[in-house]
């Protein structure tokens, strides 16, 4: 009985040769499946861009000068406030 890489040729050549095509194309099959699986599920990483940072400009309005500006927007004319039919008193 032959020992060493020749035993282990011996075996693998044995296990080679009885396994039918059927279950060369499973295992074809399981292979490709499980390749695609994993290019599907590991996503390459997102590039990012630095951009160059512009400097923001705020200011803090108190809530009175808020809420004048707010009024100062309405338009309270007449001919905004609908027709005639539509005011109430």
């Amino acid at each position: 009985m032959p020992s060493g890489p020749q035993a282990l040729f011996n075996k693998v050549s044995a296990w080679i040769s009885e396994m039918g095509p059927s279950k060369w194309a499973y295992g074809a099959g399981l292979a490709y499946a499980a390749v695609a699986a994993m290019f599907l599920l590991n996503p390459r990483p997102a590039g990012v861009e630095n951009g160059a940072s512009t400097p923001v400009k705020y200011e803090v309005i108190s809530r009175q000068a808020q809420e004048i500006q707010q009024l100062g927007q309405l338009d309270l004319s007449a001919d905004t406030q609908g027709s005639t039919g539509e005011q109430f008193y």
